[in-house]
């Protein structure tokens, strides 16, 4: 149990400075500076007098320094300090509620374009391509692709080699590939190539014919009557007017039907409505006249 003295008067208190009339009562000089109970010395780190003292007559040991009265108990260690409630601060005043941020428009995402299926087919029988359409993967006709709306590039490779930029509608559709005529170039050729000499050689002839009927030639071994030289102009004639037509119904038959490397594009189902007649040559007819000839051509389209 502890207990106090309720008068207690402190004699001396140590660590004093050395008076002029000595330490007081109970304290003596340890260094000659300070005055501090006996057995205690003066320690410059805590500036007090420490160790235990030894207390005089009258005064009693309490920790470190002596006071006045009887043997009190020494104080305990202390006890650790029981928690204090603290309350805690008051909360900051709050923000008004902001709406967030607008966030700027954004547009919907493009949608990627529906493709359409696309039939590919060879016009002509015995004919066969590769078709590709922008560059991308190839398909032997007859064969199927699907294809967006729009304007694109068509390859095709095979019997036939071209491009050809077709515009493809939001339907199904059909492409029909063809392919230049050999046979009918040919015809075009020959009949340049025959008719434009023949044309040349009955012009000559005749022309040859007319001079000497027109001059007095003192020979005349081949051109000696008037009837041979008729028969020369005459001659020359037809044979002019058979090379001319020759030439012309050949280059005309020939170049206008012997087509060219094309793709035609149909819609679905309706493939061969918007197909351009064929000229076709029905017959061909060459008759003399007086001074010349005629000929006649007849043409189905």
């Amino acid at each position: 149990m502890r207990w106090w003295i309720a008068t207690l008067c402190l004699a001396a208190w140590p660590a004093v400075g050395l008076a002029q009339r000595g330490c007081p009562y109970g304290l003596v000089a340890v260094d000659g500076l300070h005055c501090c109970w006996p057995q205690q010395s003066f320690s410059a780190e805590r500036s007090a007098c420490v160790g235990m003292p030894q207390c005089p007559a009258g005064l009693a040991l309490y920790g470190e320094t002596c006071v006045p009265g009887q043997v009190v108990a020494q104080p305990d260690a202390p006890l650790p300090a029981e928690p204090v409630a603290v309350p805690l601060p008051p909360p900051l005043p709050s923000e008004p509620a902001q709406d967030p941020p607008m966030q700027g428009y954004l547009p919907p995402p493009l949608q990627p374009l529906q493709g359409f299926p696309v039939h590919f087919e060879a016009k002509r029988d015995g004919t066969r391509f590769a078709v590709s359409v922008d560059e991308g993967p190839a398909c032997q006709t007859p064969c199927d692709l699907v294809v967006t709306p729009g304007k694109h590039r068509v390859r095709v490779l095979g019997d036939a080699s071209f491009r050809q930029n077709l515009r493809f509608p939001a339907a199904p559709s059909v492409v029909k590939i063809d392919k230049r005529k050999g046979g009918r170039l040919a015809l075009a050729i020959v009949g340049l190539a025959v008719g434009i000499p023949v044309a040349l050689v009955g012009v000559e002839v005749a022309l040859i014919g007319a001079i000497s009927s027109l001059t007095d030639s003192r020979d005349r071994s081949l051109f000696g009557d008037v009837t041979t030289r008729q028969a020369l102009v005459v001659g020359g004639l037809i044979a002019a007017g058979a090379g001319i037509t020759f030439a012309a119904v050949g280059a005309g038959v020939g170049f206008g039907t012997m087509g060219r490397n094309k793709a035609r594009l149909h819609p679905a189902g309706s493939a061969q409505a918007d197909e351009p007649p064929a000229l076709q040559l029905m017959g061909l007819a060459a008759a003399p006249t007086q001074g010349g000839a005629m000929v006649g051509a007849s043409f189905a389209f």
